[in-house]
C-alpha cells in the first residue's frame, strides 16, 4: 500500500475529473490510486483549458489538487473541483 500517490493530468476540460492522452496510462493512474492511501492531483492552471483523452478518476475520488494561479482558470470548473475535493493554488 502507498501512503500516497502524485499524479498529473493532460487536462480535464470537459471530464467530471483528471483525464490524460492514453488508455493504458488511465489504468495504471486507477490501479495506484487503489493502492494509496491518498491521492494529490498537481497541474498547472493550462490544464482547465486542455482536454485529455479519457478521464482517470472522478474528483470526489482525489483528495487533493494542486495548480497555480493563472488566467487561464475556468471559475466554473475550479468551483465544480472545490465542491468535490480540497484544492491548493499556489501562487
Amino acid at each position: 500500500m502507498l501512503d500516497m500517490a502524485f499524479l498529473g493530468s493532460s487536462g480535464f476540460k470537459g471530464f467530471d475529473g483528471p483525464a490524460v492522452e492514453e488508455f493504458s496510462d488511465a489504468e495504471v493512474k486507477k490501479v495506484v490510486m487503489e493502492r494509496s492511501a491518498s491521492t494529490l492531483v498537481v497541474a498547472d492552471c493550462t490544464k482547465f483549458t486542455s482536454s485529455g483523452l479519457v478521464a482517470y478518476s472522478d474528483w470526489d475520488k482525489v483528495h487533493r489538487f494542486v495548480t497555480n494561479s493563472g488566467p487561464e482558470i475556468d471559475k466554473e470548473l475550479l468551483k465544480t473541483i472545490k465542491a468535490a475535493t480540497e484544492v491548493i493554488i499556489a501562487e
